[in-house]
């Protein structure tokens, strides 16, 4: 085999593999091609894109600008170093290179995508790029999904593009089922919402479209949807302990003294605040499917805060029990301060333990 025909056999198994997604094995062979042939811009513009796909910013930046030393206007080069320098938060080096891409080819939607992931940050940029990449190839899934992205970064921010954003997540999807980027960002515009049944169902099934890849992140959201259902069941118990304690109670005179009890009103109210709470808790559990059930349990395991209000409220029921029970409205009396001031030392303790994880993860 002579020396060209195995540079081209080299590259070519390069970019099978990196369309593979064996990234570190592409890497491996286009090193191996670079050495033999440094003027190689095309090798050397598939080894920065590894380099991205591996989050090595700095050696897809050199690899990109030794792609473009060869060849000045090579578009693959230029996107490749747009996205280094994007990564390496050089935000001015990247649009620069990006814009360059556009120029040398305008009808280029991957030159339009790129530009629009460097410069998201500002959308007024970034929207007109993505809506001229639409035009050029309206049926990519990624374009969609970044289109909703940037909208969704906007609805953060306070404008009202949350509804747009979830139209392009849902259309990624129509497009590519199995995007697992756009499935969660639609969970998160569902959660944001506030449909937390729904925002479950998505985040579950990215788990298993891309376990290794968005896991930790689903994970984390998983618990956030636990803390809001909890948070929705805590309001609920208060509610009711409150209407038992304002309706449902009244002094008797009881020998020597008088003492509050729980009325026939007031443990109607018990006992239908109490099985709308049993109600919510069941609907709740039997609406997720069960190989859901674990990593939502495993969720709500590790959140000592959730832990804590389960516990809470387990016993604030058993205190509403009690009272319907017994007739006494001293149980309500208890369950009343624990209820309020059990919701605001959960929330300072969240707040302690959220200041504590960040400080951990600031760079020393």
């Amino acid at each position: 085999m002579s020396e060209g025909s195995a540079t081209g056999t080299r590259l070519a198994r390069a970019v099978h593999l990196e369309r593979l997604g064996r990234y570190r094995d592409a890497r491996t062979l286009l090193a191996e091609e670079l050495a033999s042939d440094p003027d190689n811009a095309t090798a050397a513009a598939y080894l920065a894109d590894s380099c991205l796909s591996l989050g090595d910013y700095p050696a897809a930046a050199s690899a990109a600008d030794a792609a473009l030393r060869v060849r000045p206007d090579s578009e693959f080069g230029l996107r490749a170093r747009a996205l280094a320098q994007s990564g390496l938060g050089d935000p001015d080096a990247a649009a620069a290179a990006a814009w360059r891409a556009v120029e040398i080819g305008p009808d280029s939607a991957a030159n339009y995508r790129v530009l629009a992931t460097v410069t998201r940050s500002d959308p007024q940029v970034a929207l007109p790029a993505l809506a001229r990449a639409l035009e050029l190839n309206p049926d990519n899934a990624n374009l969609h999904w970044l289109h909703g992205s940037i909208l969704l970064q906007q609805s953060k921010a306070g404008l009202r593009t949350a509804a747009q954003a979830a139209t392009a997540f849902s259309r990624a999807l129509d497009i590519d089922p199995e995007h697992a980027a756009a499935a969660h960002d639609l969970a998160i515009v569902r959660l944001r919402s506030g449909r937390l049944g729904a925002a479950a169902d998505g985040l579950l099934r990215v788990g298993e479209l891309d376990p290794a890849t968005m896991g930790p992140l689903v994970r984390r959201n998983i618990g956030l949807i636990v803390h809001r259902a909890l948070v929705r069941l805590h309001l609920l118990m208060f509610l009711v302990v409150g209407a038992v304690l304002l309706f449902g109670s009244a002094p008797e005179a009881a020998s020597a003294r008088t003492v509050d009890v729980v009325t026939g009103p007031g443990r109607v109210i018990g006992v239908v605040g109490s099985a709308a709470v049993l109600a919510a808790v069941v609907v709740g559990v039997r609406s997720l499917p069960r190989r859901h059930r674990p990593s939502v349990w495993s969720a709500l395991r590790s959140d000592v805060v959730s832990v804590a209000r389960v516990l809470l409220l387990g016993v604030i029921f058993l205190l509403v029990l009690l009272a319907i029970v017994t007739g006494s409205a001293d149980p309500i009396a208890i369950a009343l301060p624990c209820v309020v001031l059990g919701a605001l030392a959960l929330q300072i303790l969240r707040w302690i333990i959220r200041a504590v994880k960040e400080r951990r993860h600031v760079p020393a």
